[in-house]
């Protein structure tokens, strides 16, 4: 127990604490801080050149954006081996995806020590999707693309027709998808006449195909509206139907299309450019082909209806027909054409007296206005004795001794002839 006493040189436990208690520095006694220890990984992480500029790839996990734009993370691969990441805001702007949990990705940046909790970090500059990650980068860069063209403006979708004659399926002879689409028209609708445009699914030369059996299809002009799609699969295997070409294709189609891609959990760019979204083929079927059932039990309730709308006029007008049978004017015709007789005699009787009285009070109003003009013709006054003088040329009125000259001729008006004279003398009022 006591063989490390007298040892000074020795760095067992005992030597050390002897040290220690005799008031040695600890940087001579040999012991660092954690400070110190940690200052001591930053610079020979700083100084490795390597780790200045590392590309990492791994999944990510533990995805969280602060308030503030930063991003972290926690990269890990398949041997559960995982490094906690920062990406500080000026960096994440430039993403071209959304970072989440279970993306596999490739960083790219440098690695510090973060002395305050004294465990190293990969800061990164840029984050790339790699893998399925790819094509979902491409995915996202030829949606973009493509709304903004105006490819998925709801203003240019057209409605299905009601009852189509003639569906077309642009999907694989050999695929689940045609079965699917058979089954439930035969169940739905077996007038509707179903033409299969056969083509690749999945592939390279997949896209080419489904574009070129759009367009057969549109110069053909037989079908009433077109199916095009597939059932489920991988993200690789529905590829074709996020091709450019594909979506184009769909877009410039004068027949409706409905896109019927996967299931209801898989979308692709053609779901967003056709005019109607199916979740599966076999919706797609039940979104373009009536039910004959429900269409014939349909007809069958709307006929109850007419029928009983029918019965309810019928009843309401045999009411109103009662009704007008009941009434004095059916019933007892001549007493109704007695009293509407001698009413008329009534009204008969009153038109006499109010014309009677009417051509009195306008007698009476004319006696008074002829009398008004009896008073006020001058004839009239001549005949009680005046006259008037007048000037024989012009004709006028004299009113004034100074209208007229001594020696001047006027006429006198009496009432049964005119005098013609001569003014003697002019002897005004007063004089």
């Amino acid at each position: 127990m006591n063989r490390y006493v007298g040892n000074e040189n020795s760095m067992s436990p005992l030597g050390v604490v002897r040290r220690l208690r005799l008031g040695m520095p600890l940087e001579e006694v040999g012991i660092l801080t954690v400070s110190q220890l940690s200052e001591y990984i930053k610079r020979m992480i700083d100084n490795d050149e390597l780790l200045q500029n590392v590309w990492v790839s791994g999944e990510l996990s533990n995805v969280k954006r602060h308030s503030s734009g930063n991003l972290y993370f926690t990269l890990k691969d398949v041997d559960q081996s995982q490094i906690e990441c920062v990406m500080w805001a000026e960096h994440t702007f430039k993403l071209s995806f959304q970072p989440s949990d279970g993306q596999h990705v490739i960083a790219k940046g440098y690695v510090k020590v973060y002395p305050q909790r004294g465990r190293y970090q990969l800061y990164a500059k840029e984050l790339h999707l790699c893998g399925v990650g790819v094509l979902w980068e491409r995915f996202e860069a030829l949606k973009r693309k493509l709304e903004s063209e105006g490819l998925f403006d709801p203003s240019r979708k057209r409605s299905l027709p009601k009852f189509p004659e003639v569906v077309g399926v642009v999907t694989s002879p050999d695929g689940a998808a045609i079965r699917d689409i058979v089954r439930v028209c035969r169940k739905r609708c077996p007038s509707v006449q179903l033409i299969l445009i056969p083509t690749m699914v999945q592939g390279a030369e997949a896209a080419p195909q489904i574009a070129a059996a759009i367009k057969f299809a549109n110069e053909l002009g037989m079908f009433d509206v077109l199916i095009v799609g597939r059932g489920g699969g991988s993200i690789e295997d529905l590829w074709a139907f996020n091709e450019e070409v594909v979506a184009r294709a769909a877009a410039e189609s004068r027949i409706p299309v409905v896109s019927a891609v996967g299931h209801e959990t898989d979308f692709t760019i053609l779901d967003f450019v056709a005019d109607v979204r199916a979740p599966t083929p076999s919706a797609a079927v039940e979104m373009v082909v009536p039910d004959l059932a429900e269409l014939q039990n349909r007809f069958r309730k709307l006929l109850g209806r007419l029928v009983f709308a029918i019965e309810a006029l019928f009843n309401s007008a045999r009411q109103r027909l009662r009704a007008l049978t009941t009434r004095r004017v059916m019933t007892s015709p001549e007493e109704l054409l007695d009293i509407k007789k001698q009413r008329l005699d009534e009204l008969h009787q009153r038109l006499i007296h109010s014309f009677r009285n009417a051509l009195l009070k306008h007698r009476h109003r004319l006696a008074s206005i002829e009398g008004k003009l009896q008073a006020l013709n001058p004839k009239g006054v001549l005949e009680r004795g005046y006259a008037y003088v007048r000037q024989p040329v012009t004709g006028g009125i004299v009113k004034s001794v100074y209208q007229v000259s001594q020696g001047e001729r006027v006429d006198v008006v009496l009432a049964d002839g005119e005098l013609k004279c001569e003014v003697e003398a002019i002897v005004p009022n007063g004089e």
